[in-house]
Order: structure tokens, then C-alpha cells, then sequence
């Protein structure tokens, strides 16, 4: 099967992996290329109208959203377990307007037992758009072996609820 209009060959759609993700996706990713393939992770997305701001380029925000995707594909090739983002920076260099593919690659730039230090980049073509790095917390077994599976299953559906103020 041949990959949507636009999608550069070798892109595959990646299966989405939350709520969020669904909501701004799809993104595609590729396998890496260079010395360092292993551990460096390379992804893509086509900008969309909805991906847009009011000047008609890609928002700041989907671009960074996109950015913590990636930053986490690269952690996700040294990390065992689960991982959330610390702290990102971004700095914005050039707009993406809707229609280009977006391109982005991340590697793992150091690593300790707690957290992960990540960079990367997203290019259109041969222009660079913008340029991240990010902190990411390496979490103990006991948080990625329980994953919030929403309300308790002892707590009452809300049609049972007591409001507040109410005796019940």
C-alpha cells in the first residue's frame, strides 16, 4: 500500500497512542539513517489546515507537540521503561505552511539512571523550522506497570453521586 498523497516513501503511519495524539495525528515515522540509527528516531507529519494559526502557518504549539513526540521516539530507544517530559525549549526558526511535510529527527544526547537528555529538530525540505531540547523523567517500574485506567472502580457511576450539599 502505497503511503497517502504527500507522505514520502518509507513513512508509515504510526499507531496513535492516546487521546491527544488522535487529535493532532496522524504522524508517520521512517526508519533512521546515519551512524547514530539506532538510537535516533525520525518522524513526520503533513500540515494541515487545522494545524494552522490564524497567519495560515503551522501553530506554534502543534510544531512543539510534535517536537515532544519525536524527543520521546529518540528517548523511547534507550529507556526501559515509561518516561515523561521534564522540560522542553524550543526555539522557532522558520514557519511550515499548510501542505509541507514536516520532518523531524531527535537523538538521546546523554543519559543517567533518572533522566534523559534529548535534541532535535524538525525540517521542511532542506530548511530548518525549528530546533528542541528537552529533559525527560526515566520512571520507576511501579509507575509504567499501573497505568491510570481512569476512575476507581469503586467509585459510584455519577448518576449515584451525591452532590455537594446533598445528605445522600
Amino acid at each position: 500500500m502505497s503511503p497517502p498523497r504527500g507522505i514520502p516513501d518509507g513513512f508509515v503511519e504510526r499507531p496513535t497512542r492516546g487521546p491527544f495524539a488522535r487529535l493532532v495525528g496522524p504522524y508517520y515515522e521512517a526508519p533512521a539513517r546515519g551512524s547514530d540509527a539506532s538510537e535516533t528516531v525520525r518522524r513526520g507529519f503533513q500540515v494541515e489546515e487545522r494545524h494552522t494559526n490564524a497567519l495560515g502557518i503551522a501553530h506554534g504549539g502543534m510544531l512543539m507537540a510534535f517536537l515532544d513526540s519525536v524527543l520521546a521516539g529518540a528517548v523511547a530507544t534507550v529507556a526501559e521503561g515509561s518516561f515523561v517530559t521534564l522540560r522542553m525549549t524550543t526555539d522557532f526558526l522558520a514557519p511550515a505552511r499548510r501542505g509541507d511535510w514536516v520532518e523531524g529527527q531527535a537523538a538521546v544526547t546523554r543519559q543517567t539512571r533518572s533522566v534523559c537528555f534529548v535534541r532535535g529538530e524538525l525540517r521542511v525540505g532542506e530548511r530548518r523550522v525549528a530546533t528542541a531540547d528537552a529533559v525527560f523523567r526515566l520512571l520507576p517500574r511501579r509507575h509504567a506497570e499501573q497505568p491510570d485506567s481512569g476512575p476507581s472502580q469503586t467509585q459510584a457511576p455519577p448518576s449515584e453521586r451525591t452532590e455537594p450539599g446533598e445528605t445522600g
